[in-house]
């Protein structure tokens, strides 16, 4: 026997309706916008571990503008987004900033042999598969990324690779560079290019 239509409707509804919320989610659309912060969410809520097993936080780091990004080897944008956040990292002023990466890895020993190829010197983390921070800091994409602010609460969110290396990105999420002669983020990117 079928189930009556009017059961069939609602089915079909609540389907609908979960199906526009997910999408919104992954649009971006119930998110912070790009540079928007978000009640809620706080550098604390991360809880990683560091690529020997260790429990690792972002506590520590609570006084200085935090660049968190989210990454994993498999994602073509991750890879190619490194070298930036790289130049980044060499250029905060390390007594107010830090960039720290997380990787999504199962595999920490294939995360490891990424960031050597690619030459990564800032610290990085391990969620396998986002454990701790997909649902705790709405990490929804890789790459996404997270600036936090002295106070540990959210500045922005940027979901997908940019150009670190710009300085009007630096500028506009606030993030403090050494102010170093002749340095510049964009001349430290085309170094890394060759």
């Amino acid at each position: 026997m079928a189930p009556p239509v009017r059961t069939l409707g609602l089915a079909a509804g609540a389907v609908l309706a979960l199906g526009l919320i997910l999408l919104a989610a992954l649009r971006g659309e119930n998110a912070p916008a790009e540079g928007g912060g978000a009640r809620g969410v706080d550098l604390a809520a991360l809880k990683a571990v560091s690529f020997d097993g260790r429990p690792a936080s972002l506590e520590p780091f609570r006084g200085k503008t935090v660049v968190v990004n989210f990454w994993a080897a498999w994602c073509e944008p991750c890879r190619r987004e490194m070298a930036s956040l790289e130049c980044l990292s060499r250029l905060v002023a390390p007594e107010a900033a830090v960039v720290i990466g997380v990787s999504y890895d199962a595999d920490r020993n294939l995360a490891r042999e990424l960031l050597l190829a690619q030459r990564v010197t800032f610290p990085n983390l391990s969620d396998p598969g986002g454990a701790a921070s997909a649902a705790r800091l709405g990490v929804v994409a890789l790459p996404e990324t997270l600036i936090f602010r002295p106070d540990g609460t959210l500045a922005g969110r940027v979901r997908g690779a940019r150009d670190w290396s710009d300085p009007a990105l630096a500028a506009r999420y606030r993030i403090p560079l050494e102010e170093t002669p002749g340095v510049t983020l964009t001349a430290c990117s085309r170094e890394d290019r060759g």
